[in-house]
């Protein structure tokens, strides 16, 4: 496997956004919604939302599924459309809606509850990327990465994490755009099969199918310590590379993950910004989920400089960037 940097993510180091929560943070100012500032879409249970960045212009897209807690990354596509995980009758499927249309599934897509979506180009063109990771009572133990053409939907694999002798078991997951033909995704080995393993950050190559030998396609860009686990990593315009480190054995709303961010000289740093259930960029801004002691998650925006704002604010309804749970 290529590696550009592998870094092992230090226990403590100085942070350069504070610690955050529900109710610690002012509210976006009201305002006359803003054509120019970006939207990021949200769950409310199996509904899509959307917002502008400053925190104006809320409003209900579409429900989708028939299963209020099995809704998960509602993410736009290069092309302006929209895609989320959701349920019918018990299994879960890729979905893709336009503006102002309702959601139509992708059939014979069947994903898991381990599994992640988002929107690349490749040499231009709008495509889907979805991860499809057979359910285990325990760890995943393999996964497949695809795209599909949503306007001519068969999915080709251009990715791959092997269980059993082919290869180590583990999973792929969490891919966000990177560049044209390119993600940034997770890749965990379990060389016992058992146990969390290790946790990377990866640039994988989606525009050829997928090699047995994953160096051929992927570079890794960081590892963090054992025990530990990587999620949510994604590209700043500038480069820099977020993601949550998470400790398994204290995941909770209050304590599931930390967000470190990529350097452009792959030095690695956290941002001080705990409690963080998912996050993705949108425009120059990292926007995040983050559930705080009162139980009830809230996205905040944050550029990595200045003091991160809640756009959303609401005390009685949780919006989700992952799973609606």
């Amino acid at each position: 496997m290529s590696t550009r940097a592998t870094l092992m993510v230090a226990a403590a180091l100085g942070g350069v956004v504070g610690l955050v929560g529900c109710g610690q943070l002012d509210r976006a100012p009201d305002s006359l919604a803003s054509p120019s500032s970006p939207e990021v879409l949200f769950l409310v249970h199996n509904e899509v939302w959307s917002i502008r960045l400053d925190g104006t212009d809320r409003h209900l897209v579409a429900a989708v599924g028939d299963d209020s807690r099995r809704t998960a990354w509602p993410r736009f596509l290069p092309d302006g459309r929209m895609a989320v995980l959701a349920d019918e009758t018990g299994g879960i499927f890729p979905y893709v809606g336009a503006p102002g249309g309702a959601f139509q599934r992708l059939s014979a897509m069947n994903v898991t509850l381990n599994d992640s979506l988002c929107g690349v180009t490749i040499a231009g063109q709008s495509r889907l990327i979805f991860t499809n990771t057979p359910f285990t009572p325990f760890l995943p133990m393999s996964a497949i990465v695809y795209r599909v053409d949503v306007d001519d939907p068969a999915p080709e694999a251009v990715g791959f994490q092997a269980a059993g002798p082919d290869g180590q078991p583990g999973a792929l997951s969490d891919p966000a755009p990177y560049d044209d033909g390119r993600v940034v995704l997770v890749r965990t080995v379990r060389p016992d099969g058992l146990t969390p393993g290790t946790s990377s950050i990866e640039l994988l190559r989606v525009d050829r199918p997928y090699e047995h030998d994953p160096s051929v396609t992927s570079e890794k860009i960081a590892t963090v310590p054992d025990g530990y686990l990587a999620t949510s990593p994604a590209r700043l315009p500038d480069g820099r590379i977020v993601f949550l480190r998470v400790d398994p054995t204290m995941s909770s709303d209050t304590a599931i993950g930390e967000m470190f961010v990529i350097g452009l000289d792959n030095h690695v740093q956290s941002t001080g910004a705990t409690g963080v259930l998912a996050l993705e960029v949108v425009g120059d801004q990292v926007v995040y989920e983050v559930g705080g002691a009162d139980g009830v998650s809230d996205l905040v925006r944050t550029d990595l400089v200045g003091p991160p704002v809640n756009i959303t604010n609401t005390p009685y309804v949780s919006e989700h960037l992952g799973w609606s749970g």
